[in-house]
């Protein structure tokens, strides 16, 4: 929304994956208020968007009432002027990446133990900015069901990483993308996504393959 084109919206998909701050999903919360849905969320939520415009000069407004926070200064949203010179760092990989990466590692593995734990709820506790033994002030995840463990970390990567390009590869990996993304539907998105069995795999190009002919094509291209 920089350019005054608000290309960028959240989904009320994406938005309402983030469960309340006592860590139920928000159709299960008492504390989730539909009038209000950013408050009583986890705290990344309110990071990542806002309800609304806060830009009012963009030719093309958020389809689904979100607006995208993320990536922007509040001295940019405030003046709605793009500062080419803020100094934003490019990130290559973050260190909740290498903890959610090691967590799923071990869960994958079969060899969950406190390290699993700690190594999600570290990244919990930063999120509500406070020490990972405070577990009385975030929602601590605390089951060592390796089911629920997988999911507990499938969704802190889509919390924490939202905005940051890494859904798409992590829905491949754990080859989910055919579930999620094939026949997705939001009312407020132009169009929805399709997503094929063959799109594990990219095609290989033909070019290479007409250098060596004991390269076979991926299936179904």
């Amino acid at each position: 929304m920089l350019g005054f084109w608000g290309t960028l919206k959240p989904t009320e998909d994406f938005v309402d994956a983030f469960e309340a701050t006592d860590g139920l999903p928000i159709d299960e919360s008492p504390l989730y208020d539909e009038a209000n849905p950013l408050e009583n969320r986890d705290p990344r939520l309110s990071k990542i968007v806002q309800v609304g415009e806060w830009n009012p000069e963009i030719e093309q407004k958020t389809l689904s009432g979100f607006g995208l926070l993320k990536w922007t200064s509040p001295q940019t949203r405030s003046s709605l002027v793009q500062n080419f010179t803020e100094g934003t760092d490019y990130i290559h990989i973050r260190y909740a990446d290498v903890l959610l990466m090691y967590a799923e590692g071990k869960i994958e593995s079969g060899s969950v133990d406190t390290s699993v734990l700690d190594a999600i709820n570290e990244v919990r506790a930063r999120a509500y900015g406070v020490a990972v033994g405070d577990t009385g002030s975030y929602p601590a995840i605390t089951t060592t069901d390796v089911g629920e463990l997988r999911e507990a970390v499938r969704n802190e990567r889509r919390y924490e990483f939202g905005f940051e390009g890494l859904r798409y590869f992590d829905l491949k990996r754990w080859g989910i993308a055919e579930e999620v993304l094939n026949g997705f539907y939001d009312s407020h998105v132009d169009a929805n996504r399709v997503f094929l069995p063959k799109h594990y795999k990219w095609p290989l190009p033909q070019s290479a393959i007409d250098k060596n002919n004991a390269l076979e094509q991926n299936p179904d291209y």
